[in-house]
């Protein structure tokens, strides 16, 4: 049985005067059997996913929704590493409190460097983005200490992990060590847009 159907719902339409009897297609007849089959799904077909863990998995299906948010908001649908540097040079005051987003900057900068270099999940990060690499590596490596370089060097950050898990580049590395990238990306999202809106 498939894990969707048509619901022939009885009684009158909601518009005044409606025919009854209408027919609804595609409603839910069960979350559990489509998330099951999507997950067995993606289980066959993407080696290392049935393995990883419920709480990455939900992680992972909160990531692309909360960046669409972020992109369509303060990036008017068009993210590329200068529309994140207009929005940053645009909305976030040089002096401006960016002590929430501290976390996340010292978390990626843990992952992504090792002693004064960055290091193989860097490489993997941003592959041959030259560009984005050199902006990053002036922030992570300590190199620059100013305001807006840190948050473009965040967004940039998810950014490509966006662009990796959006184009499949994510799943030559795996997911396996990603809770923890997930959760300060999907914070650094929020809390950017909350703490900085985008001017009307």
């Amino acid at each position: 049985m498939g894990i969707f159907r048509v619901i022939r719902r009885q009684g009158r339409s909601p518009r005044r005067g409606g025919a009854k009897n209408l027919t609804y297609p595609t409603e839910i007849e069960n979350y559990r059997a489509i998330t099951g089959a999507i997950n067995t799904w993606l289980g066959e077909r993407q080696n290392g996913y049935a393995d990883l863990h419920r709480a990455t998995k939900s992680l992972l299906a909160f990531f692309m929704p909360v960046w669409s948010v972020f992109e369509g908001q303060a990036l008017s649908t068009n993210a590329n590493q200068q529309s994140i540097r207009e929005y940053v040079s645009q909305n976030v005051p040089e002096n401006a409190d960016i002590s929430r987003l501290q976390p996340a900057l010292d978390f990626f900068t843990d992952r992504y460097v090792e002693g004064a270099r960055t290091n193989r999940r860097f490489t993997s990060l941003v592959g041959n983005r030259t560009d984005i690499a050199r902006d990053l590596t002036s922030v992570l490596l300590g190199q620059t200490v100013l305001t807006r370089e840190k948050v473009i060097c965040l967004l940039l950050i998810v950014y490509c992990l966006r662009n990796n898990m959006a184009h499949g580049l994510k799943w030559q590395w795996g997911y396996a060590d990603q809770y923890e990238s997930i959760v300060h990306a999907v914070h650094v999202l929020m809390r950017t847009l909350d703490g900085f809106p985008p001017l009307s």
